[in-house]
């Protein structure tokens, strides 16, 4: 008898449900179930696409600034077709004042950034005109040393100095004192291969 009156219940609770009723409420359960699937499935391959897409726009970036780059070397006209042309080049704008422009003749990207450092330095100590002097206006007072880069050629030079220089080098970040006596300076020419002119090197 519990049996029998077990099995009526559970039929009176279907008999609840109309057929559109239970129809939909499978298609509620198909959907769900499918929406579940393709999360599962579907997740691993939208972060896949999402990784990508952002790892081709990093490459895309790359690629772009190397041009940008290449295209600036290839441009560049701030030097000469000899060492002995960027040299008076770069004597004739430190003369005329023109750092920026000086600067200009140093070889690189970071080059012209590090030679306009020390240059200013120099103005704002009031030791450009001594320094300038110091730079022979005769060619055949340079000599060439030998050097080990075939596309590159060094230059020596005698010059004097009348009172110690205290001079902070930019790219070791650190201060050096030249007492007052005669030196030896050099001056390094880089050929580049992309602008076919020869740059100042240091």
């Amino acid at each position: 008898m519990e049996l029998q009156n077990q099995d009526s219940e559970s039929g009176s609770n279907d008999s609840l449900l109309s057929p559109v009723q239970k129809k939909s409420y499978r298609k509620f359960v198909l959907s769900f179930l499918a929406i579940i699937v393709v999360l599962f499935v579907g997740y691993p391959i939208l972060k896949t696409l999402y990784n990508d897409y952002f790892a081709q726009r990093g490459f895309d970036a790359y690629f772009s600034a190397e041009k940008d780059y290449l295209n600036a070397l290839k441009n560049d006209k701030y030097g000469g077709k000899t060492p002995e042309e960027t040299y008076f080049m770069y004597l004739d704008a430190l003369k005329k004042g023109d750092i920026s422009l000086a600067s200009k003749y140093y070889i690189g990207i970071e080059g012209p950034g590090r030679a306009y450092k020390w240059l200013e330095q120099m103005q704002q100590k009031g030791w450009m005109e001594e320094y300038i002097n110091e730079l022979p206006t005769d060619w055949l007072k340079m000599k060439e040393k030998e050097y080990w880069d075939k596309d590159a050629r060094e230059f020596t030079y005698d010059y004097f100095l009348k009172k110690d220089r205290i001079f902070f080098d930019t790219s070791e970040e650190a201060t050096t004192t030249f007492p007052a006596g005669k030196y030896q300076g050099s001056i390094i020419f880089q050929f580049s291969k992309s602008a076919q002119i020869w740059k100042l090197y240091q």
